[in-house]
């Protein structure tokens, strides 16, 4: 394949238009071609950014309308078949400043949402309502419930026992701890602006609703209602959609997700790093269960991710150019790639 043959089709096998055997030669090609390794890097980053701006909330912002129009154009002329490369560069390069621009108001927009809380039952430890700062604590008594309002991005209920404090009011997030108890937290705010914190990582918030309690040991359970969250520790992510629920605990161990009805044998299985019973739990996996064994192919003992890696292939196998040594070696491009096929098939996605 020719150099510039393999340019040209670069967009097409980015959006699947390609049949397998040319797929398949196209990125063999640019596995070995430095300019359309990059390129193929650079339209990957776009897609990106295509993804980050559509995704926001802000349409009723003009800023936000001219970027979208920006990014509409810079994808067609991605997806011509023989692209004009420097009316494409033009093209990017207004994309560009169109989210920068979109991208200043979402921050004007979280440094405007000020947190402001009362007590719905009961008393608090302190006022029982007003503004909150970065460093100050909410917490609820025995008996008492408080409600957070985030300007216009949502709001946190405070169950009884409970001890929240605000980190961050800041240009790129909003920011609560939850050092004890329960929140349940509805919020309608862009992707990965709002998040919270806990003993055993982070749940950043993808634009959902969902319950997070910690218990005494620092364990955090947290369980999705509507949308997704993203746990993360230490660059790690957990993936937990509506009707997911998964349990971190502080040593540092990924927690792995089930689906609120899922089998018992996989529930005790992804409930212990131990994986108790693996051969049960696997047989006991049913095909909406890919949720739970994508994240066990994350597990540090070899033989458990070929035993995974077996099955999951089984119910959904993985993408074209992802092969089983690229999983089982737990390599994020592969492991991605294979996440982004499965998602869609998974309740609420559909």
């Amino acid at each position: 394949m020719e150099c510039r043959e393999g340019v040209e089709n670069l967009s097409a096998l980015l959006d699947g238009e390609l049949p397998p055997a040319e797929a398949t030669n196209v990125r063999t090609h640019a596995e070995g071609c430095a300019p359309c390794r990059a390129a193929l890097a650079d339209l990957r980053a776009i897609d990106g950014d295509l993804r980050t701006l559509l995704a926001t909330s802000v349409s009723d912002a003009p800023v936000a309308r001219a970027a979208r129009s920006a990014v509409a154009a810079l994808g067609a002329a991605r997806r011509t078949t023989r692209p004009r490369w420097p009316a494409f560069a033009a093209l990017a390069a207004c994309a560009l400043v169109a989210l920068v621009a979109a991208e200043f108001a979402i921050l004007l927009r979280a440094k405007n949402a000020p947190y402001a809380w009362r007590a719905v039952q009961g008393t608090l430890a302190g006022a029982s309502s007003g503004n909150a700062a970065v460093g100050d604590v909410i917490e609820c008594l025995e008996g008492s419930r408080a409600r957070l309002t985030i300007g216009d991005l949502g709001e946190v209920e405070v169950e009884a026992g409970t001890r929240l404090r605000v980190v961050d009011c800041g240009r790129k997030a909003h920011e609560l701890y939850l050092e004890r108890g329960t929140i349940r937290a509805t919020i309608v705010a862009e992707p990965r602006l709002f998040r919270i914190g806990t003993p055993a990582g982070l749940a950043v918030d993808l634009g959902c609703a969902y319950s997070l309690a910690v218990d005494g040991e620092g364990v955090a359970m947290l369980r999705v209602h509507t949308g997704a969250v993203s746990f993360e520790r230490e660059g790690a992510r957990t993936y937990v959609p509506s009707g997911a629920s998964c349990a971190a605990r502080p040593d540092g161990t990924l927690p792995v997700p089930l689906w609120d009805d899922a089998p018992e044998p996989l529930r005790r299985c992804a409930a212990s790093p131990d994986v108790p019973d693996l051969a049960a739990a696997l047989a006991s996996a049913r095909d909406l269960d890919t949720l739970t064994l994508w994240h066990l192919l994350r597990h540090p003992a070899e033989d458990v991710r070929e035993a995974v890696y077996e099955r999951l292939a089984g119910i959904e196998p993985p993408p074209a150019g992802v092969t089983r040594e690229q999983c089982l070696a737990r390599e994020a491009r592969a492991l991605d790639a294979w996440l982004r096929l499965l998602r869609p098939e998974w309740p609420g996605n559909r």
